[in-house]
């Protein structure tokens, strides 16, 4: 009996661990769709439309701050080749 409540303890925390995993799984996924959607409208010339989308780019849950960084970082390379090729396609 004794060894059953650090059981129930371990299967717990690895629960909500993997739970909050997944969550932060499926966050990413549904970030990259964003991703896609900018280079879509960059390619059809929306660019409005693209700095918008890519400006709501950010990693929300707190699984990794590396992951929050990665993020961050594809957020500003975004909006950078959103600028670049509306420059180009006033040229």
């Amino acid at each position: 009996m004794g060894i059953t409540i650090p059981i129930i303890c371990v299967v717990f925390f690895v629960g909500v661990f993997g739970l909050a995993k997944h969550f932060s799984n499926v966050e990413e996924e549904k970030l990259q769709i964003i991703v896609e959607e900018v280079f879509f409208d960059i390619e059809n010339g929306d660019f409005v439309e693209a700095y918008v989308k890519a400006n709501t780019i950010h990693y929300t849950s707190d699984w990794s701050s590396d992951i929050e960084k990665k993020w961050d970082e594809t957020r500003e390379v975004l909006i950078d080749q959103i600028e670049k090729a509306e420059r180009e396609s006033k040229r």
